[in-house]
């Protein structure tokens, strides 16, 4: 499912016309901006989680722009300048894909020690 996401993301951003865009005054850095679609991506993830408290899904995309200190315009400035720049959108895509490997092989390694644990417990 993950890879169809990919796939559909690279053929909207081949898609894209290139433009000789004007660098906003206020672009958000690329290391920010891969920061900043890593938590919006946890964000939402976790949308698809309900708790007895609050049965909506809840918007946590305000609270990561109060963490960044920017504002949706901010972000939608920011990230359109990236889209019609595709070398760099791939580039901030490539660091993304990486941080969201390492905490798919960091939560393995939890279940997986979290299993041995279940497993110790059974054989006593």
């Amino acid at each position: 499912m993950e890879k169809l996401f990919y796939f559909i993301l690279i053929l909207f951003i081949f898609s894209c016309k290139k433009d000789n865009i004007e660098k906003p005054k206020n672009i958000i850095p690329k290391e920010k901006m891969v920061d900043l679609l890593f938590d919006m991506h946890l964000a939402n993830k976790s949308r698809n989680i309900k708790t007895s408290f609050n049965e909506k899904n809840p918007n946590y995309f305000p609270l990561i722009y109060k963490k960044y200190k920017i504002d949706s315009n901010q972000f939608k400035t920011s990230h359109a300048y990236y889209i019609k720049n595709i070398d760099l959108y791939i580039e901030i895509y490539k660091k993304l894909e990486d941080s969201i490997d390492k905490l798919t092989k960091q939560q393995q390694k939890i279940v997986k020690k979290a299993d041995s644990i279940s497993l110790l417990k059974i054989h006593k």
